[in-house]
């Protein structure tokens, strides 16, 4: 009898309450594990839309200045730490009529030609540019034509140089005019392009002591794993377009959550919109597949 009353008392105040606290804490857990896990999903997306932000700024910088983006992430961030960024110095009124078709007859008139030393760039570039789009396509298990890249990329690369050559001699040309009739508008209009170092005018936002590097890897992966970032030239109702992505697949971002409701918000967003494929395995700027002038899936 005594060792029923104590078997009661034990099961009374001690096991039963136990009981309820953990369930109590189960509840309280299975509710409240969505909750921090969306937090958590937040608060990674945030530092990764932020990233993805600033890879498209630099391809877009990059493409200004070369014409296609960046290749590969070496490329990108190299040219970060040591290309350049076209700026214009606008001189002249742009919106004038007579002074637009002046300009424009004028700048036909102009000749000029390529330097030695600038046909060698153009042409090493546009090599190099070629063999980098049939590397990825044979990777991809298609074929191109290097020859068709090789000279899309040099004419497209020429042109530029040509028309920088052009706007500073009609520069040189309206300083002339001024200069013999200072009271006289010589109808002429030039944009000047001129370089500067592209970290002294891009992700400023980033503050002094900002590694460009972060840009390569995943957040919150320990530098595990990198960014997916794929570039090609397509032709887009019949016209060569340069293309980029820039992928942060959920499974790397959200490493180390709960791997089911990792599982869980894929599939979830695989079934809201099962035609988007990659898109829908992470967060995404860009587009190689569907052109969307470098939107970020989650805008």
């Amino acid at each position: 009898m005594k060792a029923q009353k104590v078997l009661y008392i034990i099961l009374t105040w001690l096991i039963l309450p136990a009981c309820i606290v953990a369930l109590v804490w189960l509840n309280y857990s299975s509710v409240n594990k969505p909750v921090e896990f969306k937090k958590e999903q937040s608060r990674r997306e945030a530092v990764a839309i932020q990233n993805l932000k600033d890879i498209r700024d630099l391809q877009v910088a990059y493409k200004n200045t070369y014409s296609v983006y960046a290749p590969d992430m070496d490329a990108l961030l190299n040219y970060y730490d040591n290309g350049f960024v076209k700026m214009l110095k606008q001189v002249g009124i742009k919106d004038d009529e007579a002074t637009n078709i002046n300009t424009e007859k004028k700048l036909k008139s102009i000749n000029v030609t390529l330097t030695g030393e600038e046909k060698a760039e153009i042409d090493s570039l546009a090599h190099a540019r070629a063999a980098i789009e049939a590397s990825k396509a044979k990777e991809d298990g298609k074929a191109r034509k290097v020859k068709k890249d090789y000279n899309w990329f040099k004419k497209k690369a020429t042109d530029s140089v040509m028309t920088v050559k052009k706007n500073y001699r009609l520069y040189d040309i309206r300083q002339e005019m001024v200069a013999a009739h200072p009271d006289k508008d010589p109808q002429l209009y030039v944009e000047l392009a001129y370089n500067i170092p592209v970290r002294d005018t891009l992700l400023k936002h980033r503050g002094p002591d900002f590694n460009v590097q972060t840009l390569r890897y995943v957040p919150f992966t320990n530098n595990q794993h990198e960014v997916i970032m794929r570039t090609i030239v397509k032709k887009v109702s019949g016209v060569e377009v340069p293309l980029f992505e820039a992928l942060i697949p959920y499974k790397d971002l959200l490493s180390g959550m709960d791997r089911q409701l990792v599982i869980n918000l894929i599939d979830d967003k695989k079934e809201r919109n099962p035609y988007e494929g990659q898109v829908l395995q992470g967060l995404m700027v860009g587009n190689i597949e569907m052109p969307n002038n470098n939107a970020g899936n989650w805008e």
